[in-house]
């Protein structure tokens, strides 16, 4: 089974200098936990998680209108995958990185769909080669629910 055929889509983005106001109306408005930033090109540069925005504003007085999508982007190396990926890899992806939702980008890093958790167990049903094995999802669910950040 190949990403394309199980990923979401189509994927609301925000730029790296829209407001942190305008990322959480998004998010709150989608309901999403999680939205990629996106440069000029459409491409995506990193992701902003529901979590990330409630650490920053603990420790940062200024309101969020006042802070970008820039300033909170993670600092660490994006992960991703393509469309045409095998959802083996993106599983893989997912529990070497402890991570519940993947942008899918093209060729050229421009944001086509998102892969998450809910994508993987609609997909999951034993004895269907044509699905995601439950061995395969659980333990990506394992690996990610089994780190110390949770």
């Amino acid at each position: 089974m190949l990403v394309k055929d199980i990923m979401s889509q189509p994927v609301k983005t925000v730029h790296l200098n829209d407001t942190l106001e305008n990322t959480v109306l998004q998010m709150k408005d989608f309901d999403m936990g999680f939205i990629p930033v996106v440069d000029e090109e459409d491409k995506v540069t990193n992701v902003i998680t529901d979590r990330d925005i409630v650490l920053r504003s603990a420790i940062d007085p200024r309101a969020l209108s006042q802070l970008k999508a820039k300033d909170i982007t993670k600092h660490y190396p994006l992960c991703e995958c393509l469309p045409s990926d095998d959802v083996t890899i993106a599983l893989k992806t997912m529990r070497t990185h402890q991570l519940h939702r993947l942008p899918v980008v093209d060729e050229t890093g421009r944001i086509m769909g998102v892969l998450g958790l809910g994508d993987i167990i609609k997909n999951t049903q034993e004895g269907d080669a044509n699905m995601i094995q439950p061995s395969d999802t659980l333990e990506t669910l394992k690996s990610i629910y089994s780190s110390p950040r949770h």
